[in-house]
């Protein structure tokens, strides 16, 4: 009996796990068989494998070929194992070097060809590096990534060789020393020339409503903006990402791996941008929440450090609506999946835009054609306990025409001025809370940002005041308080002012 361990990788619902793929030839008929919870797709392997093997100019094994995936209680798919079931029969048949420690993941064609699958970044990045994300550089070890999954893989890892078929990959590994060695590591250095994109944002922009959204992304505030069309709300979701600061090499990285485990192949100066989900009224709650076979990771989850925007909230339906209650608060989604409870982090920025009325003139001047039935109808939409948990709401008019015809004239202005403060107050708000878990305002735990929320008695006095007019709710009331503090860090001042609780009231839900 002999007996190869090939190391490999695959995507278990939420994230890419290490596999071991064993294989064991044994005297007896012919026969080939997958134990280890591998579905149809594996099984199926055996004449990808079988035709590679062959047509590459190797001998298939005339015995009886046991293929183990250990861990076996984990639920396998896909066809990523084909190469890695490959090389442990040709090296369990001595036809390449037994002292070789293999790792490699990839699908054969009936060729040899190696071929690229979905989650080529998540698969390399488990089958590389371990949980301190430091790679194993042991003496004869070699990793085995497809050529074509190079695009996804070159901009976040360094020094990783790639191979395009399997002829050619037995060859080299039968003369392992003529391999150069280079240390693996994940890439320092991921800027790309990606802020030139700042330069295109429009100039006429509503100054009250680019200030609703610089708070929301400085504190994390979740923000509803209502106008009529052509108010450019729609517009000023968009440009928000750019107001997010730049995440670290390592922050991208993770980032990166979340968008391949989607199948959404990361895109360097994309993830460089901020990230931004736009998310569409027509969207099942499956793709929005995640945790199903189809979509293992939805579009909070997808968001997570970003901005999710929903374009014109009022579409939605209240299964969704309901569903973004928790998460908006928690930072987490929770779903099951092959009956297992699996957590998201989702700490987004949710920006949201909607018409004010069904006509969407409600806020000109004897343009809107509502009934006042129509109205109510609509606005009872917005009766959800969800939108008690939206701390800043900021209503458009629509601009002149003159006004959007100036636009397209008029030189750009200096974005990095606005960016920089964002920057600045989330500073701040980190070196307040001195925690990774919840380092906004918005996120804090009340009894974690209470002694930052201090200001004399007299601006205490005002808030009380306007607190009591406007009949606020309790949570209104907190979401006020964390709009002030975000304020007062944008201002850089150490306690909030007069001038902050009157602008934190000015943008409260009416």
């Amino acid at each position: 009996m002999e007996i190869s361990i090939v190391k490999s990788a695959c995507i278990s619902g939420t994230q890419s796990e290490k596999i071991n793929v064993e294989v064991s030839l044994n005297n007896g008929l012919p026969y080939y068989n997958v134990v280890g919870l591998a579905d149809s797709s594996i099984k199926e392997s055996r004449e990808r494998v079988r035709s590679a093997i062959k047509n590459s100019g190797f001998t298939w094994p005339n015995r009886k070929i046991t293929v183990n995936l250990n861990p076996a209680w984990l639920n396998k798919s896909g066809s990523s194992f084909d190469l890695a079931i490959a090389l442990g029969i040709l090296q369990a048949s001595s036809q390449i070097p037994q002292n070789l420690d293999l790792s490699a993941w990839g699908e054969l064609s009936l060729t040899g060809n190696i071929e690229s699958v979905p989650g080529a970044l998540a698969l390399t990045d488990a089958l590389i590096f371990d949980n301190n994300h430091s790679v194993n550089s042991e003496e004869d070890k070699f990793y085995i990534v497809p050529e074509n999954a190079s695009n996804e893989i070159e901009d976040f890892i360094d020094n990783l060789t790639y191979y395009s078929n399997l002829k050619a990959l037995v060859e080299t590994l039968k003369s392992p020393r003529d391999i150069e060695e280079k240390s693996i590591t994940i890439k320092e250095n991921q800027d790309k020339n990606y802020l030139n994109e700042l330069n295109k944002f429009p100039v006429d922009i509503q100054a009250f409503a680019w200030r609703a959204c610089q708070i929301s992304v400085a504190g994390g505030h979740h923000l509803l903006m209502q106008g009529a069309a052509g108010s450019g709300k729609s517009t000023l979701a968009r440009y928000s990402r750019f107001l997010l600061p730049e995440l670290s090499p390592q922050e991208n990285y993770n980032l990166a791996i979340r968008y391949s485990i989607a199948n959404l192949p990361p895109q360097l100066e994309e993830l460089k941008l901020g990230v931004l989900r736009e998310v569409h009224h027509s969207m099942t709650s499956a793709a929005i929440l995640g945790g199903s076979y189809k979509y293992p990771l939805g579009e909070l989850a997808l968001a997570n450090k970003g901005i999710l925007f929903l374009d014109e909230i009022s579409l939605f339906s209240n299964d969704v609506i309901n569903n973004l209650r928790s998460s908006s608060e928690s930072g987490l989604v929770e779903r099951k999946l092959h009956g297992e409870l699996i957590l998201q982090e989702a700490r987004y920025i949710l920006i949201a835009t909607c018409n004010p009325c069904k006509c969407g003139n409600y806020f000109e001047d004897n343009l809107c054609t509502c009934s006042d039935g129509d109205i109510i109808r609509y606005r009872q939409k917005f009766d959800n306990p969800f939108f008690d948990r939206i701390s800043l709401f900021c209503n458009l008019l629509a601009l002149e025409k003159n006004k959007i015809a100036e636009t397209l004239d008029r030189h750009q202005f200096d974005l990095y001025s606005y960016k920089n403060a964002v920057q600045r107050a989330r500073d701040i708000q980190k070196s307040r809370f001195n925690t990774d878990k919840y380092i906004l305002n918005a996120w804090a735990p009340l009894d974690k940002i209470r002694k930052s929320l201090e200001c004399s008695e007299k601006n205490k006095k005002i808030f009380e005041d306007l607190a009591n007019t406007f009949n606020l709710s309790i949570r209104s009331y907190q979401n006020i308080w964390r709009v002030a503090r975000t304020i007062a860090d944008l201002d850089g001042a150490e306690q909030i002012e007069e001038n902050h609780i009157y602008e934190a009231f000015a943008y409260r839900r009416r």
